[in-house]
């Protein structure tokens, strides 16, 4: 009913700027899920699944540069509110429902972080735990998690002030928006999503609303559900690709409740049973006219979610009660302070699948948010048979919410998704205005990409665009922004190289990276071999890497030879990698001591730390066990493994013996990781 900008004020992380380097996708984009054998998969969840979960970020880049420190800062917030519940929106981290207040008790129904502490789970590396995020895009948390969004003031016939937030995603190039309501008398919170696809070609859809919830022993999660799609129990190990966070791939089951539960050997609808960090999705015989998933309590509390059909299906997940898990949720939080599980809605089976989206096409959903007290009905709710839980929730949520008044409001706020903007609050990316600029075409009826939020980041694409020639950059070729495979600005960029670019080696490496993105491996090849011609530069000799991997490390070696003392760290990351992959221990510990502080990254540490193991320094390792690392991935064990490592060396060198697998396997069974060092989640 009223929407008021206000002011958070919390300690959090400071954010330090963004990785210069493109991250290239992977090769293998389509990964073949292990499923446990003798389960019954039916065609339409096979279809698909695994396609396109390779790790892929560009056109954006990493954002790794920030630090563990937590300073009292003041965040930029959006608040919603009518009589009954206050909203409160965080622009700058992707239009994050930060906290969602019933102001008849003052309870928070989600998982509201007391502070907002970056750490590397999301697509780019940085996310902060807690609250709603809208992931869109391609699997993991978005890449909009910490950035800007555009925030903006509407009214409804009915003079009650709403809240939009939008932008323009530019690596599959879609509109997407989040319209949230909040009538007068209404005590639920509205979100009505509006997705446009306005290319020529179908695109593969991908959203999930990601729900914190406050964790405890108690809590259960319910949805309607005939069977469960989870991730099994294994002993297997299985390659990963760092950049994507938890292991990959998984090993999947798909059974009936009852089964799955047995397979576990505990009721896996309450989250604190889990040893390990896991999830499942819910999948009904059919689909819901109005899914819902829900998070009940002992005390009678449940949060709720419910949606009109299009967002088919909803999932948990949980970090386990393993100490690597609980240390995961102190890591993002303040100690004792972190403990969350999540309930999510999603478009497809689970989040190895997408859902294609014609050209042209726009999709529309609306979901909901609130919560109910189930008095009496309590005991039946938190101890009763899964089946008579869900339907007494269910009967629950119809009385404040039925699928016909959903749909009903859904027609309503689907006209209203095309208002006009009243008052921006909150600018996001300059990306949409260019966009429009480069095709000549609108804004979308009801969004608002002013020229004035053209920046930096978006010059180099301007010129190309109004002068017809990409900027000429000096050899440490600090071009601010990348593109990916768009047919827009490649058609630019090679014009503009078979022209007055030709010999630009800032535009034959930027055209480089979007065939690279584009699947065209040799010609992207062709380009950063250009590059490096017309001007050595240690960046086309990097990005060559990825095109020639036999020949990695002397082309890193090129790339380091140029360095005066300005090259990003990020180029020290990858070539002490490739040293250390090469078993080139002193070589590694030597430019690790050579580097200037501001240089020495925690990634950089870690491997000056597994280098000392190999050269007898190995008493340095016990200075990063004293240390709080930034780096730390979802799913890594670099801690862990260190930890391991080191206590076999020194029980070597005790016993005169060499270092081998079988004194490791030994220590591995004698000695227990400290739970500030424990990061593993499986």
């Amino acid at each position: 009913m009223k929407v008021t900008p206000s002011v958070l004020t919390v300690p959090g992380s400071k954010m330090n700027g963004q990785n210069p380097l493109p991250m290239f996708r992977s090769r293998t984009q389509n990964h073949n899920p292990d499923r446990y054998e003798g389960d019954f998969w039916p065609d339409e969840l096979l279809d698909g699944f695994g396609d396109n979960v390779g790790f892929r970020v560009l056109p954006y880049r990493m954002q790794d540069r920030y630090d563990r420190e937590l300073v009292h800062s003041a965040y930029k917030l959006i608040v919603l509110e009518n009589e009954y519940l206050k909203a409160s929106f965080l622009p700058g981290f992707g239009g994050k429902l930060y906290s969602l207040i019933d102001k008849r008790t003052g309870r928070e129904l989600l998982f509201s972080n007391p502070v907002l502490r970056l750490g590397n789970i999301a697509i780019r590396n940085a996310w902060v735990s807690g609250g709603v995020e809208w992931n869109i895009g391609i699997i993991g948390h978005t890449f909009f998690t910490c950035s800007d969004v555009f925030c903006a003031l509407l009214k409804d016939d009915d003079n009650n002030e709403f809240v939009r937030i939008y932008e323009f995603e530019r690596m599959k190039r879609l509109y997407w928006q989040i319209d949230f309501h909040l009538p007068s008398g209404e005590e639920l919170l509205y979100s009505h999503v509006r997705i446009i696809n306005p290319n020529d070609h179908e695109v593969g859809m991908y959203w999930w609303t990601d729900m914190g919830i406050r964790e405890s022993e108690d809590l259960r999660v319910l949805s309607e559900s005939d069977r469960l799609l989870y991730i099994a129990p294994t002993d297997k190990h299985y390659p990963r690709d760092q950049r994507e966070g938890k292991p990959s791939s998984y090993q999947f089951g798909f059974a009936p409740y009852e089964e799955v539960c047995k397979r576990f050997g505990f009721d896996v609808s309450f989250p604190c049973l889990f040893e390990t960090a896991d999830d499942y999705f819910f999948h009904a015989k059919e689909i819901d006219p109005a899914p819902w998933v829900a998070a009940a309590y002992n005390d009678g509390f449940v949060f709720f979610n419910r949606s009109t059909p299009k967002l088919r299906s909803r999932k948990m997940f949980t970090w386990g009660n393993h100490k690597g898990g609980r240390r995961w949720c102190d890591y993002l939080s303040e100690s004792g302070t972190g403990y969350f599980a999540e309930i999510q809605s999603g478009l497809a089976y689970s989040q190895n699948h997408t859902v294609p989206m014609p050209a042209h096409a726009q999709w529309e959903w609306t979901e909901c948010f609130s919560s109910l007290n189930l008095n009496e009905q309590t005991d039946t709710v938190m101890n009763g048979p899964f089946e008579t839980a869900v339907e007494e929730v269910k009967n629950q949520i119809n009385k404040q919410i039925n699928p016909q008044k959903l749909a009903e409001l859904d027609k309503i706020f689907s006209v209203l998704s095309s208002r006009e903007i009243e008052r921006l609050l909150h600018n996001g990316s300059g990306y949409g205005a260019l966009q429009r600029t480069a095709t000549n075409g609108q804004d979308p009826a009801g969004l608002q990409f002013s020229e004035t939020t053209i920046g930096e980041e978006q010059l180099p694409w301007l010129n190309l665009l109004d002068k017809g020639c990409f900027p000429a950059y000096d050899r440490r070729m600090d071009i601010p922004s990348w593109m990916a495979n768009d047919p827009v600005w490649m058609e630019l960029l090679g014009k503009s190289i078979a022209g007055s670019d030709a010999d630009n080696a800032a535009a034959h490496l930027a055209l480089g990276v979007m065939l690279y993105e584009n699947g065209q491996y040799d010609e992207a090849e062709q380009e950063f071999l250009t590059s490096a011609e017309l001007l050595p530069n240690p960046l086309a000799y990097r990005c060559l890497v990825s095109c020639q991997p036999g020949n990695a490390l002397q082309l890193m070696e090129k790339a380091m030879s140029m360095d005066d003392g300005s090259l990003d760290k990020g180029y020290w990351e990858e070539y002490l990698s490739l040293l250390l992959s090469a078993g080139k221990y002193q070589e590694v510990w030597n430019y690790y001591n050579s580097l200037t502080k501001d240089r020495i990254s925690d990634r950089i540490s870690i491997m000056a730390g597994n280098a000392a193991l190999h050269i007898g320094e190995e008493d340095f390792v016990l200075t990063l066990f004293c240390r709080e690392m930034q780096c730390i991935r979802e799913g890594a064990t670099d801690l862990s493994e260190l930890f391991f490592r080191y206590h076999t060396v020194k029980e070597a060198k005790r016993l005169g013996v060499p270092v081998s697998g079988e004194l490791e396997k030994r220590i591995r069974a004698e000695i227990t990781v400290p739970e500030y060092l424990d990061f593993r989640i499986i």
